[in-house]
């Protein structure tokens, strides 16, 4: 398998950045490590936040245990106080990704070829 192919596969289906380590582009390969460790960090804050929320309504008995309460409540959340917020993360997340992998794959289809 090409280095391109295989750092673009790193990349994009295990984690951004990890096609830059293969192929010894540290610096690079950190910063969209971290961009997208972060992204998803605030994402699992926010859907922590929510189920602590709605667990919270469900227990005191404001929420109750009917599935479509438990959505419209969690769409309700979401849309009111961290809807823009998760549009944001979501945008640089995707960007990250695609970006990481796209840069591996040039990265490695520029690199000169040598056994692996």
């Amino acid at each position: 398998m090409k280095k391109s192919t295989k750092a673009a596969l790193l990349s994009a289906l295990v984690f951004p950045g990890l096609g830059h380590f293969y192929l010894r582009k540290l610096l690079l390969g950190f910063l969209f490590f971290a961009v997208t460790a972060v992204c998803l960090a605030f994402f699992l804050s926010a859907a922590m936040d929510i189920a602590l929320q709605l667990r919270a309504g469900i227990e005191s008995g404001e929420i109750p245990l009917n599935l479509l309460h438990i959505q419209a409540t969690i769409s309700e959340e979401i849309a009111s106080n961290k809807g823009h917020n998760l549009d944001i993360l979501s945008g640089m997340l995707l960007f990250s990704w695609l970006a990481a992998t796209i840069d591996a794959y040039r990265l490695g289809f520029l690199q000169p070829t040598g056994d692996d």
